[in-house]
């Protein structure tokens, strides 16, 4: 049906698309990519296309600034798929992009009190390790973190940039304020309900409370 729809229009981009996806399904990966260019090059916002050409690219071992480009044209034209931003800042690890520059592409998102919790903590943490500490932390403001079995608890991400802050002043040998840090962490943010409770058993075992006790014995009282 697809191949009669193409003989009388060929230049039908959902056609391609739908054979693309035909292809990928029976693991064609050479014929789904090529369904995929093709439709992309007529129309481009068809929802879902560079995410899936992104990643198709990378499983059929394509150089990777391909796909990093699929996935960088499906946050132009599909600007609310998550699985483009995750694809775009997976392509950026394997190219060996700074964690600033990861954090700028995520900041593309286009309705930010809109992003999705999984892509918030990613974005989160490559703040902080951008040094953008009052950037992440605003991340957590205003925001719902649904609970999800097994899923990323909000306050252990909330605890790691808390504690990324601490080691960059530790490293500037600001050690009262980062005293003051270590102190505020068990206690409870204004307006961050989640942090109520719940903090305790992150800092005392584990690699939070590890990296807390390095900075007790780097600056202490």
């Amino acid at each position: 049906m697809l191949a009669r729809a193409l003989a009388a229009s060929p230049r039908d981009a959902t056609a391609h698309f739908l054979l693309g996806n035909l292809a990928m399904s029976g693991g064609m990966l050479d014929s789904a990519i090529a369904e995929w260019r093709r439709a992309a090059a007529i129309e481009p916002r068809i929802p879902t296309l560079h995410r899936n050409l992104g990643y198709a690219l990378l499983a059929a071992g394509r150089p990777v600034a391909e796909a990093r480009a699929a996935f960088e044209d499906g946050v132009r034209y599909d600007s609310l798929n998550t699985g483009a931003y995750v694809g775009f800042d997976s392509t950026l690890v394997l190219l060996g992009a700074s964690a600033a520059d990861r954090a700028r592409a995520l900041e593309r998102f286009p309705v930010p009190d809109s992003m999705p919790a999984s892509l918030v903590y990613r974005f989160v943490r490559l703040l902080a390790a951008a040094g953008r500490f009052d950037d992440a932390e605003r991340q957590f403001r205003g925001r719902f973190f649904p609970r999800r079995e097994g899923g990323i608890n909000p306050r252990q991400v909330w605890l790691e940039v808390r504690a990324g802050r601490a080691e960059a002043l530790a490293e500037q040998g600001k050690c009262a304020d980062v005293r003051r840090v270590l102190e505020t962490l068990p206690r409870p943010a204004v307006g961050l309900g989640f942090t109520r409770d719940g903090l305790e058993p992150f800092l005392q075992a584990g690699p939070l409370a590890d990296r807390v006790r390095a900075l007790r014995e780097r600056c202490p009282r």
